[in-house]
């Protein structure tokens, strides 16, 4: 049979290369045998540039050429059509960027509601005057005016839609037809067209193209569901005998039409309107081999003539080696690759497949570091590069005015390692300078002025420990001036378009600044790359168009660069076409290997979720005649099952889990594609394959006991001498009060001195709070000292008004948003108001009383210090107040009769059981209260009768030390005895034990050390 098939004399055929052969293989075959070498006036079409890639490593390596020759003209058809389009029309037409497609669109839809077009505007909604209202739905109506372009279709109107879109989606959709029309008129009037306009003026322009392309011989190689203007074209130079049209896809559709694959349902729909035979490649092609790489002979080998071994698609899966390695997440798939990568004995005709591009990066790290060839660009938006442009746009929205910036965006701006990598000289000097500024923010308000920060070190150099001379600080504070007005101050005012590109240009003109930069370009080449992208391909739309100097809100510009970035990806050298192969879904269209590696086969990426389209729904499309998602899912499922149809070998991986009922806690389901593999797999074993039996793996993990790890920390003599440099020091009740609450975090709080990361109290700070609160009690009560009051003689005015002012002082109070100071403001009346009305008759003799004495205790002289808030005098003696605007911890009142309890507490020896601090911890609750009435009992001669905090958090109720019904020998008791009894112990203890043992309690739940020591808190006493 000749190569070129037919079933009548003058009558083309189709032709159609089996699934198991190699289809770039195919077409360089086929084009030997037309053209016998001679590839003047040839042009081979792909639906994609990549394959043709493929087709001229074949044509090199093929000894039937004779070289040197000249090769085919191969394009994509989607520039063979655009430059067909624009030569056609007869005069020269310019390609309009994205942005003024939106300006012209905006026009004509003013125009049609003014009445200034041949059609009136159908329907009640309007659009508003403003651009920038118009703009988001005019991207969306610009892109669904293209699709009509490509497809070749009229618009019409679509009705009664209001209750599938919004009424401005409503309204454009009913007035679609005029819109489309008065778009294509304009473009073309004013010399302008968009590439899919260009595809309709060569499929409504014919003979002209007949004419054009008169003498050349066209091949259209694996196209599969063309749009309508490729399909007019087609069937016009087909029919005339200039095109060959090759297709891969299931042998049955010729031979077998109703029992092929349904993948191909719309090939061979296409075929049969074509209304011409399809016929099988008549030549002898290898089949993929079950091991090796490509064109291998031997057993694979056979001929594709109809009665020569022909499979159908089931019968090639059951000759396929095909694994499922079932995840838990990402990292589980990467675990199960490494190891399948490691056992593969040859991966040069291999290719791993991402379905997702943000895929890319973490599948790096896992490849092998020789002969990997990249092929599919890495998104712009998941690079540093967005990331930078992401913060300073986010600086600006948070922006509340001039010189008011948010602290958590703009650290994360002096973070970023673009600009603490820049350089003055050989060093990196804005690193120390940002560290400093970091400290600096943390400890200041919600929001503030970058330019106030203050410059380099005047003393040091951060890096060197050698002074700084003065015109290198000069130079790294004119780096830093200029990164906070490139960052910060040209973005503030950006109102058009081309503002907000001059201002990303002047951030890319400082990245790529050399006296700057030094060699960071170079050693980071895929960040080279995006920032590339930034320049030539965001920063260009920006500048250019009829609406670069049309005023945009700034959220609109933002949107707009936003998309911008979102659009752009940074490719990869696409050499060479040997080795392991890492390519998209997309990316693999009409390609063959031996092997492939799938990663990530979920249903959300294979076929994957059609975005939402506001201005025409996925149920609307129809109505237009164009593809819906059923028919999206119908080309991915081809595009799957081709991959999968010519390998040998393949390898699946994908997560899955139970889907829940939960609006965002979803699991993802294994790809539909995937689940159909496996019921081939199924049917064939007539069985259901529980997951963990070959081929379904489980990628697991051996699971062995947490190790359990041992929290305490030993005394060592390093650590005994840091803890007597705490001791040394005056002692206090907080200070016995930690090591009680937990010995563990005493440790890492006190003697090695361990804080937390500052951060700026948004919220409020409850430690100021409380110094606030206690310095308006002490001016409100300081008048009436040594008189005897009670509520009514406090004034609730003098004192609301001294609690304003203090807080309208304070630092964390301006750091707050409104609403919270305002919720701050009256809960604070609330509470001093209740505390003031439920205040007994008392005589205040005292404030901020200030107590220092020495106590003996665990063998030794102790210095003691404590300030207490209030002491009062009232008829049953002597009281002890001190304010808690948190929540108050107080020993049970059973505490101090329980002779069993203080025996032990007593013995020498009770250090020594780590039960017991738990217990006095549960018991005692805080030394604060009792150590306080010893010490004012020690210093001034007087035993008090009680010990309280007032509790201004909720109620203002004193929280006393005793019962009302203690007697008054154990108050004493507890006070002169009981107290030095548990000082005693507690400094034994601190002194005395050989480790600092975790206390697990509630409090673990807001312990800033409970990483270190595993604490979760569930373990009570």
């Amino acid at each position: 049979m000749p190569p070129h098939a037919t079933s009548a004399p003058g009558r083309p055929a189709i032709l159609l290369v089996p699934w198991d052969r190699d289809f770039i293989d195919a077409v360089a075959d086929h084009l030997l045998a037309v053209t016998a070498g001679n590839f003047r006036r040839v042009t081979v079409l792909f639906p994609l540039r990549r394959a043709g890639r493929f087709l001229v490593d074949r044509l090199r390596d093929d000894p039937r050429l004779q070289k040197p020759c000249l090769l085919p003209e191969i394009a994509s058809v989607d520039q063979w059509l655009a430059e067909l389009g624009r030569t056609v029309y007869g005069r020269p037409l310019r390609l309009l960027e994205p942005l003024d497609r939106v300006g012209l669109l905006y026009s004509i839809v003013q125009d049609l509601q003014a009445g200034r077009g041949d059609e009136a505007w159908r329907g009640e909604t309007t659009f508003p005057g403003e651009l920038h209202r118009f703009f988001p739905w005019g991207l969306r109506l610009a892109e669904l005016c293209e699709e009509l372009f490509r497809h070749g279709i009229a618009a019409k109107n679509i009705d009664h839609a209001a209750s599938e879109v919004l009424p401005q989606a409503a309204a454009l959709l009913g007035n679609l037809k005029a819109i489309h029309a008065a778009y294509r008129v304009r473009l073309l009037e004013s010399g302008a067209a968009t590439p899919g306009l260009c595809q309709t003026l060569a499929a409504e322009s014919v003979p002209e193209v007949m004419e054009k392309c008169a003498g050349t011989r066209l091949f259209a190689c694996g196209f599969h569901a063309p749009s309508g203007s490729e399909d007019k074209i087609f069937r016009s130079l087909f029919e005339a005998g200039r095109l060959d049209i090759l297709c891969h896809a299931d042998a049955l559709v010729a031979t077998d039409p109703p029992r092929a694959h349904y993948s191909c349902r719309e090939l061979g729909a296409w075929m049969r309107r074509f209304g011409a035979p399809v016929v099988l490649y008549g030549r002898t092609l290898p089949s993929r081999p079950v091991s090796g790489r490509r064109g291998a002979k031997g057993d694979g080998q056979h001929s594709l003539f109809p009665d020569a071994g022909l499979q159908s698609a089931t019968e090639l899966l059951a000759a396929k080696t095909i694994r499922f390695h079932e995840g838990y997440d990402l990292h589980s798939q990467l675990l199960a690759f490494s190891r399948e990568l490691a056992e593969a004995p040859d991966i040069s005709d291999a290719a791993v497949v991402l379905p997702d591009t943000g895929l890319l990066m973490p599948v790096l790290h896992h490849l092998p570091r020789r002969d990997v060839n990249i092929s599919m660009g890495y998104p712009l938006a998941r690079s540093s590069v967005s990331r930078l442009v992401e913060t300073i746009l986010r600086l600006q929205e948070t922006r509340l005015g001039p010189g008011r910036y948010s602290w958590r965006a703009f650290l994360e701006l002096v973070r970023h390692p673009y600009l603490k990598m820049l350089k003055v000289g050989d060093a990196e000097p804005l690193r120390p300078l940002f560290h400093a500024w970091e400290a600096v923010v943390r400890r200041g308000g919600r929001y503030l002025d970058p330019f106030a920060l203050p410059g380099p070190g005047e003393d040091e150099d951060a890096e060197s420990g050698e002074a700084m001379d003065e015109g290198r600080r000069e130079n790294i504070r004119a780096l830093a001036d200029r990164v906070r007005h490139v960052c910060l101050t040209a973005f503030e005012n950006v109102a058009t378009p081309r503002q907000l590109g001059d201002a990303l240009a002047g951030l890319v003109g400082l990245l790529l600044d050399e006296a700057h930069a030094g060699d960071i370009w170079e050693r980071f080449l895929i960040d080279a790359e995006c920032l590339f992208r930034v320049a030539g391909g965001v920063i260009p739309a920006l500048r250019g168009g009829d609406l670069a100097d049309e005023p945009f809100p700034q959220r609109t510009l933002f949107t707009l660069v936003r998309g911008l970035l979102q659009a752009e990806r940074a490719a990869f050298e696409a050499e060479p076409l040997s080795g392991l192969q890492v390519m998209g879904m997309l990316e693999t269209r009409l390609l063959s290997f031996s092997r492939i590696y799938l990663l990530d086969a979920v249903d959300d990426l294979l076929p994957g979720v059609a975005p939402h389209d506001p201005l025409l729904p996925d149920p609307l499309r129809h109505l237009l005649g164009l593809a819906d998602s059923r028919q999206r899912d119908i080309v991915a499922a081809y595009n799957f099952f081709r991959l999968i149809m010519g390998a040998s070998e393949v390898v699946l991986f994908y997560r899955a889990g139970i889907q829940s009922t939960g609006l965002f806690d979803d699991k993802p389901l294994r790809s539909r594609f995937v689940e159909q593999l496996l019921w081939e797999v199924e049917k064939r074993r007539g069985k259901i394959i529980e997951p963990g039996e070959p081929p379904l793996f489980m990628v697991s993990l051996p699971l062995r006991a947490i190790a359990k790890r041992e929290a305490a920390v030993d005394k060592t003599p390093a650590v005994g001498a840091a803890l007597s440099r705490i001791l040394a020091k005056p002692l206090s009740s907080s200070l016995l009060d930690d090591y009680l609450l937990c010995p563990l975090r005493f440790y890492y709080r006190r003697v090695l001195r361990l804080s937390p990361l500052e951060e700026v109290a948004e919220e409020g700070d409850v430690a100021e709070l409380g110094v606030l609160v206690h310095a308006v009690l002490r001016e409100t009560f300081a008048p009436f000292v040594g008189r005897e009051i009670t509520g009514e003689d406090v004034s609730l005015e003098g004192l609301f008004e001294r609690y304003e002012a203090a807080l309208a002082g304070a630092p964390f109070f301006a750091a707050m948003p409104p609403d919270a100071r305002l919720i701050l403001a009256r809960t604070g009346k609330t509470r001093l108001r209740r505390y003031v009305a439920g205040m007994p008759r008392t005589t205040p003799i005292s404030l901020e009383t200030r107590l220092s004495v020495g106590l003996a205790a665990a063998g030794r002289e102790w210095l003691f210090t404590g300030t207490i808030d209030r002491v009062d005098r009232r008829d049953e003696g002597l009281f002890i107040l001190d304010y808690k605007t948190g929540k108050p911890r107080k020993p049970g009142e059973a505490l101090w009769a329980d002779e069993t309890f203080w025996g032990r507490i007593g013995d020498r020896a009770a250090i020594e059981d780590e039960g017991l601090l738990a217990e006095v911890r549960e018991r005692v609750a805080s030394v604060q209260l009792p150590l306080y009435a010893h010490l004012y009992a020690v210093t001034r001669g007087e035993t008090p009768v009680q010990a309280a905090c007032v509790e201004l958090r909720v109620s203002g109720e004193e929280c006393g030390l005793f019962g009302d019904k203690t007697p008054p020998e154990v108050r004493l008791a507890a006070i002169s005895e009981r107290t030095p009894e548990l000082v005693d112990y507690l400094l034994r203890h601190v002194t005395g034990a050989p480790r600092f043992l975790p206390q697990p309690s509630r409090a673990c739940s807001w312990c800033e050390f409970t990483g270190l020591c595993g604490g979760d808190g569930q373990t009570e006493g």
